[in-house]
């Protein structure tokens, strides 16, 4: 998708893109490991019986976290005890400016 986006929108030559895949296998994600881990990190994190949303992504805008927040800020209407969790990036101003505004 960004490989087509980088084409299309900003006209890059096809041959200039590289794409790189992800480096995390489904074998590190295993129902096994959910049991194994879930609720100790839950307990530290204080969210035992919290809903927990997570959002992993480094491009925050192509990622669609503005969505996420938005869907999370009408979420927590009916829910008090819901948390998103945001996992990648660097720069976290625009953030703290959504989450300030409401979200």
């Amino acid at each position: 998708m960004v490989q087509t986006h980088l084409q299309w929108y900003h006209k890059v030559d096809p041959g200039r893109v590289r794409v790189v895949y992800n480096g995390v296998t489904s074998t590190d994600f295993q129902l096994k490991h959910r049991e194994t881990h879930r609720a100790q990190i839950r307990k530290n994190l204080g969210l035992e019986q919290e809903v927990l949303f997570l959002f992993v992504g480094n491009n925050f805008r192509l990622k669609g976290l503005r969505t996420a927040l938005e869907a999370m800020r009408l979420f927590k209407k009916d829910h008090l005890h819901v948390h998103l969790a945001i996992v990648g990036g660097s720069r976290l101003s625009p953030i703290e400016r959504l989450r300030n505004d409401g979200g």
